[in-house]
């Protein structure tokens, strides 16, 4: 089929400021044969007055309203379970798309038929500032098609950002065949980085390019940039998920999620004021909890993963853990902390 529907689903909570933006790059896509489908989330400002006003004039547009706030894994699952298209998009209500965005990666699909998930770059653009941001370099991109998912999937996470819905194109069949799906739960972070996760695991085909085709506005009041409080109770959470659909039959890429919740349970505590005794105290308390949910990779398994230094040197402290290793972690840590400020 030359001339696919494709389906873009775009939950929508309070985003009246940035919702004309985001509906005028949807309505005026060079590829046509398109259907927008708007959930809104009970807004309470002009953003469903808004939707119906642009819904009016142009039929692709469709609502499905939420009676009251279900959150972003809920209105995304609602949107993907209405949609008809055979490839599905995921935005955001206060990002917006190049005019091409449909059409580069619904190409991508139409010259290669296997392909079942397409990758593009992403603009970060806050007060009329616009930073074009990779999660790759250019030989990243010359080398990626090397990459194997079971071996590499700490790399592939970053290279195709998949935290993240938006900037990619699925095709819904993969989607159905594998079961995967969004957490519907409104009180949980993360119901991106669930679906991605499980569905990598059932091993797509799979094509990152490097045409900056998705705009993100930053900012902090929007409903899909959520305080993050509970977000460590969150990691514990999707990764009891991701691993329960893994169901112990593949040792390497339960290896390869470890490192990368490992990698974000870093991250975190970079960005947290974690000192002194707290710091010890949280690290032990939180990974004897999260080690109910994985075996840990051994010392070989550690050493001989594609990971970067410092996160391989991170699980090393964690595999030997012991009270002077944490102090000694911590009190460069701090360093770091100190330096930055």
């Amino acid at each position: 089929m030359n001339n696919p529907l494709v389906s873009i689903v775009i939950p929508c909570y309070n985003s009246e400021k940035f919702l004309t933006f985001c509906i005028e790059s949807l309505i005026n896509q060079t590829y046509t044969n398109i259907e927008i489908i708007f959930i809104n989330d009970a807004s309470t400002d002009n953003s469903f007055e808004l939707l119906s006003s642009y819904k009016s004039k142009d039929k692709r547009i469709k609502i499905l309203n939420n009676e009251i706030n279900k959150g972003l894994g809920y209105s995304r699952q609602k949107g993907l379970n209405s949609s008809s298209g055979l490839y599905i998009c995921q935005i955001d209500s206060d990002d917006y798309l190049e005019k091409n965005y449909v059409e580069v990666l619904l190409n991508e699909f139409l010259k290669d038929p296997c392909l079942d998930i397409v990758s593009c770059n992403t603009k970060f653009i806050k007060e009329k500032c616009i930073s074009l941001v990779s999660n790759f370099t250019q030989k990243d991109l010359d080398n990626y098609s090397k990459l194997k998912i079971d071996s590499d999937f700490f790399k592939l996470s970053k290279i195709m950002n998949l935290s993240e819905s938006w900037a990619k194109m699925y095709k819904k069949v993969f989607i159905e065949k594998n079961n995967c799906f969004y957490l519907e739960s409104p009180r949980i972070l993360g119901s991106d980085f669930l679906f991605n996760h499980i569905l990598f695991t059932k091993q797509p085909k799979f094509k990152v390019i490097y045409d900056f085709l998705y705009n993100y506005v930053v900012s902090e009041n929007s409903s899909v940039r959520k305080n993050r409080s509970n977000v460590l109770s969150d990691f514990l959470v999707i990764h009891q998920k991701i691993i329960e659909s893994l169901n112990n039959t593949n040792k390497k890429i339960l290896n390869q999620i470890y490192f990368l919740f490992l990698s974000l349970f870093q991250q975190y505590l970079f960005t947290e004021n974690f000192t002194g005794d707290k710091s010890e105290k949280f690290i032990v308390d939180f990974f004897k909890k999260f080690e109910k949910h994985n075996n840990k990779p051994n010392l070989n398994e550690i050493i001989y993963a594609n990971i970067p230094k410092g996160l391989k040197l991170f699980a090393l402290l964690i595999l030997f853990r012991s009270k002077i290793m944490l102090k000694i972690y911590f009190f460069f840590y701090n360093n770091f902390r100190k330096r930055k400020l």
